[in-house]
């Protein structure tokens, strides 16, 4: 405090002090109910996302952006623009995706640190789509892991794990972090001081992948089933239905046909009411297959034929 206030008389210094802590209240309050809002709109954007409606989502991340030019939460502006760079270039605008990075780096000119950090994150993010996975691993390296929060962690380890599981590289290490820090983020959701079950969806997904692939089919029907909650809580009906696929086909390698038949079919009405017909056809192919070891009605038979033939023209 200046020596030039310290001169004020006590009251005025007190009235000043009480208009300062009420202003404080009031723009707080309106800072958390903007953040809220920004929340709310990027979950739906992610929604939207995963049932690969990338325009209905950039509208959502619009509107998430503008809610948050109302606060003062400048990491959490950084993080939507690069997510919003992600979008447009996934759909191959470079022009937004270029504008977008931009942004998120104008916005960390007072910390460069903050930009730098989120910007390798992406950067692992774009690597990983591109199946470049040494490159990935290097990259990842030289991360400043303590400057990212958990779900940044556990997103990057995610990366982390899958290229090495890709590159035949051992992910021990990787599997036993990434297993622990999703505990502890799935205790933070039950204990509402985590409110993004987007992130727990994908890394259970990706759990119950390495698990199913190493044979460990419990663990990886657990972890799946664990997923398709998140999935349904989210509305990501796309990862539903790869959910039910893969517990389908657990159950149908544990022999438990009645259970699997109809995890097949349920996947395959998602796909169908998605107008995913490709997936639609093979899933419930699945089903009537396994139906038919028991039902070998002419039904059955002739729709299975003609699932077939839909495949292989397909």
């Amino acid at each position: 405090m200046t020596n030039k206030y310290l001169t004020i008389t006590l009251i005025l210094f007190s009235a000043l002090l009480l208009f300062s802590c009420s202003t404080l209240s009031k723009n707080s309050k309106v800072n958390n109910e903007n953040f809220q809002q920004a929340e709310l709109f990027t979950s739906i954007g992610q929604s939207q996302l995963y049932k690969n409606q990338t325009d209905k989502a950039i509208e959502s991340f619009l509107s998430a952006y503008n809610y948050l030019l109302l606060t003062d939460y400048t990491k959490e502006k950084v993080n939507l623009s690069l997510l919003l760079a992600g979008t447009f270039l996934s759909i191959k605008d470079t022009t937004n995706y270029f504008r977008w990075l931009n942004s998120a780096k104008m916005l960390s000119l007072n910390d460069i640190n903050i930009f730098n950090d989120k910007l390798e994150l992406f950067n692992l993010k774009q690597l990983f789509s591109n199946k470049n996975y040494d490159q990935l691993l290097t990259a990842y390296s030289s991360i400043n892991i303590s400057a990212l929060s958990n779900e940044e962690n556990a997103e990057a380890l995610t990366y982390v794990l899958l290229s090495k599981y890709f590159l035949n590289k051992d992910y021990s290490s990787e599997l036993s972090n990434l297993e622990d820090l999703f505990q502890k983020m799935t205790n933070l959701y039950i204990e509402n001081d985590l409110n993004n079950p987007h992130i727990l969806s994908y890394i259970s997904y990706n759990l119950g992948f390495i698990n199913y692939k190493t044979n460990l089919f419990i663990n990886a029907l657990d972890y799946f089933k664990t997923s398709l909650k998140y999935d349904y809580i989210i509305e990501n009906y796309v990862g539903a239905a790869e959910n039910l696929f893969n517990i389908a086909d657990i159950y149908k390698k544990q022999n438990i046909i009645d259970k699997a038949s109809n995890c097949f079919l349920l996947s395959s009405e998602i796909y169908k009411t998605l107008k995913l017909d490709s997936s639609y056809y093979k899933t419930r192919l699945s089903a009537l297959e396994l139906l038919n070891q028991s039902d070998k009605s002419i039904e059955i038979i002739e729709e299975i034929k003609k699932l077939k033939e839909l495949i292989n023209n397909n």
